[in-house]
């Protein structure tokens, strides 16, 4: 019977807290999210933010296609007559551990700053270990442009 009357008093002292969604990371912040206010975001997208940067986390999630930069040096920009521009380069591992299959994107703008072409490359290969580098060759339709953007990035490698 005491058991009984113990749990009917938890669960009244808790069912009013139950009409408020609570968030809770492992930073210790405790607060409540509220949908009752002009244009406010509903909760899943309330509670989005906060699932972003768990790496380095008791929350990180170990995956075998985390995307981690590379180090980008060497660029050359060769114009492959009218229709093409060839972007060549080396890509470096500045990371603490192994990375497999860069991925080099490059978009080409204009006066502007509009993007007007773009194009990626991949070199599938595992095992590229920490201060490794390898050569990227990209080739990208031409338009006219007057400036040009890249990005590099891997996979951690886990295996």
């Amino acid at each position: 019977m005491i058991v009984v009357a113990l749990v009917l008093m938890l669960v009244i002292t808790l069912l009013p807290g139950c009409s408020q969604l609570v968030l809770a990371n492992s930073g210790g912040y405790v607060g409540a999210s509220s949908t009752a206010y002009e244009d406010a975001l509903g909760a899943t997208s309330q509670l989005a933010p906060g699932t972003l940067n768990l790496e380095g986390t008791a929350d990180a999630v170990a995956t075998g296609r985390a995307s981690v930069p590379v180090e980008l040096s060497g660029v050359q920009l060769v114009e492959q007559g009218t229709d093409y521009v060839q972007i060549r380069g080396t890509a470096t591992n500045s990371n603490p551990f192994e990375v497999k299959n860069v991925t080099v994107s490059a978009v080409l703008l204009d006066a502007s700053g509009q993007m007007v072409s773009l194009g990626s490359t991949h070199v599938l290969q595992a095992d590229i270990e920490p201060g490794a580098s390898l050569r990227s060759d990209l080739r990208i339709e031409t338009t006219p442009y007057v400036s040009y953007r890249l990005h590099a990035q891997a996979e951690r490698d886990w295996e």
